[in-house]
């Protein structure tokens, strides 16, 4: 009687819970919003993977579906890496794997995908270091991206496309950045 018991909570648990793959397709990513990338274009960046800081039992889960957990075996770093790499370079910014001016080192805090019937919405919050090829820190800050979009729940590709889109977003303002502008065209950090 235990072990049925144990199997119904079991099952109960499992049905609040809901797959998700993170599969991103530069072919069907929205583009990244237009931005002034400035006296960022005259330098070399090296974008390494993305990492994952969010806490370790909160890494499969990605969000909600209608009350219903979200969650993923797909590596939120790698796509968001895909993401972020494509975004940078629509916005002109050279991307080298070695002897670059730069690296940019990001750090994923939260990655976040709500559907319900009135659509989507997806917050991504990036901690972003920037570097010298001597390692000396230019700017380091935390942003956050944040799309909405219409759609009828379920559907992976609005999925795949608003979590890009809040990926963008919060690179968009590290990019932005007028601090980040200032320290690496003066090659040291903001005073």
């Amino acid at each position: 009687m235990t072990v049925v018991i144990m199997l119904l909570a079991l099952t109960a648990a499992l049905a609040k819970d809901a797959s998700i793959k993170l599969r991103f397709d530069d072919r069907k990513a929205p583009l990244p919003p237009p931005i002034d990338a400035g006296v960022l274009v005259a330098k070399t960046f090296a974008l390494p993977a993305f990492t994952d800081a969010r806490p370790a039992e909160e890494r499969r889960s990605i969000g909600t579906r209608a009350g219903v957990t979200l969650r993923t075996d797909d590596s939120v770093p790698q796509f968001a890496t895909l993401a972020g790499r494509l975004a940078l370079q629509r916005w002109g910014l050279t991307l080298v794997g070695q002897s670059a001016d730069c690296t940019v080192a990001v750090a994923i805090t939260r990655f976040s995908l709500d559907e319900s019937d009135a659509g989507y919405a997806a917050v991504v919050e990036l901690k972003t270091t920037v570097q010298t090829a001597a390692r000396v820190t230019l700017w380091e800050g935390t942003t956050r991206g944040e799309v909405q979009v219409s759609g009828k729940p379920g559907k992976n590709l609005l999925e795949m496309q608003v979590l890009t889109a809040a990926v963008q977003d919060a690179l968009a303002k590290v990019v932005a950045d007028a601090g980040l502008q200032n320290s690496v065209a003066a090659g040291k950090p903001r005073s």
